[in-house]
C-alpha cells in the first residue's frame, strides 16, 4: 500500500517534471521565433511607413492609431496592406481618439490604453511578430496630455522593456509650437524621462508643420533652451533624439507643384533648409536622422488628395535629399 502511495508520487511527480520541461521547450522555441522576427538597429531607423494616406479593403482611411481599436481579422488585414505595399513601420499610440473616424463610415469607438500597457504591448509585439516596426507616440500631444508623464509613463516604459530596443518612442504628437500642446520645458522633461528609462529604445520627436527645433518661439519663461533652435539637439534632453519626424504646411502650399515657381512646391525652401541643417549639420546644428514623416495625411483624411500625390510629394522630398546627399526616410508614403 505504502509503496503505490510512494509509486502514485513518482509517477506523478515524474510526469510535472517532463510536462514543466516540454514547457520550458516550447517557451525557448516561441522566443527564439520571436527573436528572430526582431529588426535589426538598422532596419528600427529604417522607416517605411504610411500612416494615414491609404484606405483599406473596406475603403477605409488607415489610420495606424487605430490599430488598437480593431479587431482580429482587420488587424491582420492591415499587416498585410502594409506588407504588400513594402512597408516597414506602423505608428501605434495608448490612445486612438479622433472625431468622425473614418471618414464616410460608422465611427469606430475611441479606446484608451493608457492605464492598460500590458494590453498595449501585446499590440506593440505582435507587429514586430509579424516583422512590423512600431512608432510609438507615447501621448497624444494635446493640451494637458504632458500629465501623462507622470501618471501613466512609468507603467508603459516599464511594460516596453522586452521589445524595446526594437522600437521607435515618440513623447507625443506635434508637441511644440504654435497650436502644440506642450511647452518646451515639458518637452525637455518627458524626453530626459524616456531616454532615463528607456535609452536603448530609437528616440524621435515630432513637431508643429515646419518646426524643426523644440526651443520655443515665441520664448517662454521657462524654454530650458532660451529659444536657441539648435541648441534644442545639444542639451537638456535634445541631445538624445535620434531623429526629427518633420511635419509638412498643409494645404495649398504643400499641394500646389508651382506654389514658388514652376515645378517648385512652396513647401521645399524649409525642407531644404532642414536637410542642410540636421541632415548636413551645418550652421551649429547636430547632424541627426530625418523622416519626411507627415505631409498628406491631413489633406487626404479630407479628401483633397489622391495616391498619385502622395506618391509624387514622397518622391520630390527623395529628390532634394538625394541632391544634398543626405539619407532620408519616409512616414506618408512611400517615394516612387
Amino acid at each position: 500500500m505504502m509503496r503505490t502511495f510512494f509509486s502514485t508520487i513518482g509517477l506523478a511527480t515524474c510526469a510535472a517534471l517532463l510536462l514543466m520541461r516540454v514547457e520550458t521547450v516550447d517557451g525557448l522555441h516561441a522566443q527564439e521565433r520571436s527573436e528572430a522576427s526582431r529588426p535589426t538597429p538598422q532596419q528600427v531607423r529604417s522607416i517605411k511607413a504610411n500612416y494615414g494616406s491609404s484606405h483599406d479593403a473596406r475603403g477605409r482611411l488607415v489610420f495606424d492609431p487605430y490599430y488598437i481599436t480593431l479587431s482580429d481579422e482587420e488587424r491582420r488585414d492591415w499587416r498585410q496592406l502594409k506588407h504588400a505595399q513594402q512597408l516597414t513601420h506602423v505608428v501605434l499610440c495608448p490612445v486612438a481618439k479622433y472625431p468622425s473616424y473614418p471618414r464616410g463610415f460608422p465611427a469606430i469607438p475611441p479606446r484608451d490604453l493608457r492605464a492598460e500597457p500590458q494590453t498595449f504591448v501585446r499590440y506593440v509585439s505582435e507587429l514586430l511578430d509579424d516583422r512590423l516596426v512600431p512608432i510609438i507616440f507615447l501621448t497624444t500631444g494635446d493640451s494637458g496630455s504632458a500629465a501623462d508623464v507622470e501618471t501613466y509613463w512609468p507603467g508603459l516604459l516599464s511594460a516596453l522593456e522586452r521589445e524595446a530596443r526594437y522600437v521607435w518612442l515618440v513623447p507625443g504628437f506635434e508637441v511644440v509650437g504654435p497650436g502644440g500642446g506642450w511647452t518646451s520645458a515639458q518637452l525637455s522633461h518627458g524626453l530626459q524621462v524616456i531616454h532615463g528609462q528607456r535609452p536603448e529604445s530609437a528616440l524621435a520627436v515630432h513637431l508643429q508643420p515646419e518646426r524643426a527645433s523644440g526651443a520655443s518661439h515665441p520664448i517662454e519663461a521657462d524654454d530650458p533652451w532660451h529659444g536657441d533652435e539648435p541648441g534644442f539637439w545639444r542639451s537638456n534632453g535634445g541631445e538624445f533624439v535620434d531623429a526629427l519626424l518633420y511635419q509638412t504646411p498643409h494645404g495649398t502650399k504643400l499641394l500646389d507643384p508651382n506654389g514658388a515657381g514652376r515645378g517648385v512646391g512652396g513647401w521645399e525652401d524649409r525642407w531644404r533648409e532642414i536637410l542642410e541643417r540636421l541632415g548636413q549639420g551645418h550652421r551649429g546644428w547636430r547632424r541627426v536622422g530625418l523622416s519626411f514623416f507627415e505631409a498628406t495625411a491631413f489633406d487626404y483624411h479630407r479628401g483633397n488628395v489622391i495616391d498619385r500625390d502622395v506618391a509624387r510629394l514622397s518622391t520630390r522630398a527623395q529628390r532634394l535629399c538625394q541632391q544634398h546627399s543626405v539619407s532620408c526616410t519616409f512616414g506618408n508614403g512611400l517615394p516612387q
